[in-house]
């Protein structure tokens, strides 16, 4: 019993596996949350459910 690699393809950032889905990599810089007020705290998780949302969202 051989193992198949789960990658068939990619380009740019995104993966085709044997089955045919397709996955997005992304790279996502570090903040230093601890030290953010309390509003920019509030702006990064903002934006980070934004992003979430927009890329993870079967409805898009």
């Amino acid at each position: 019993m051989g193992y198949k690699f789960p990658v068939k393809y990619y380009e740019g950032n995104l993966i085709f596996d044997q089955d045919k889905n397709c996955w997005a990599l992304y790279r996502i810089t570090g903040e230093n949350y601890e030290y953010l007020s309390n509003d920019l705290k509030k702006i990064t998780r903002n934006r980070l459910e934004r992003l979430l949302v927009i890329r993870v969202s079967p409805f898009f």
